[in-house]
């Protein structure tokens, strides 16, 4: 359960195809071009970080509201 307080942005945590990164990767996309000021932290599977660096074919690495951060041994040290 999340705590309680205010967001700062939207997280996706160990992406995965079974856990839709392919559909993230196209609404991250969407979002980074419509509403830029929103931040997105993507914090990355150690089995494959390929999905959101290019995912059917989108790259979300240029850009800059998009945070790509390597995989963590415990989730919730982020």
């Amino acid at each position: 359960m999340a705590a309680d307080g205010p967001r700062s942005h939207l997280t996706f945590v160990k992406p995965t195809a079974a856990k839709g990164a392919v559909f993230f990767a196209g609404l991250a996309e969407m979002l980074a071009g419509t509403r830029p000021e929103i931040p997105i932290l993507v914090i990355q599977s150690a089995a494959d970080d390929s999905l959101l660096r290019g995912a059917a074919g989108i790259d979300l690495t240029p850009f800059a509201n998009i945070l790509i951060d390597p995989p963590l041994a415990e989730s919730r040290l982020f």
